[in-house]
């Protein structure tokens, strides 16, 4: 990638972390999402529409466990648009007295 970045004109910048290392843990610098695929049908993902667990039947999940993939750009507002639905969602069911 650096190679790439020079060939266009540009300079490389990488990102150290407090160590001085170019390689980060878990939560440092990206933004882990997935394991937890969100779809229309129980046998191949774990959520609703809504992020509602299709085998808990008060659990939503409300972040970014339900992405499929990742685009390597920053998931804040999927997120955040996300939740809001799954809000919805619940509190509908809670006039609904669904749960």
């Amino acid at each position: 990638m650096s190679d790439m970045i020079v060939a266009m004109g540009g300079t490389p910048r990488v990102l150290k972390n407090a160590i001085g290392s170019p390689i980060f843990g878990a939560g440092e610098l990206f933004h882990e999402l997935g394991t937890a695929r969100m779809g229309i049908d129980a046998r191949n993902s774990v959520l609703t529409k809504s992020g509602h667990t299709w085998d808990v039947r008060n659990l939503y999940i409300a972040d970014g466990a339900s992405f499929a993939s990742h685009a390597d750009k920053n998931p804040t507002n999927t997120i955040m648009a996300l939740s809001w639905r799954a809000s919805d969602h619940l509190a509908d069911s809670f006039i609904r007295k669904e749960i």
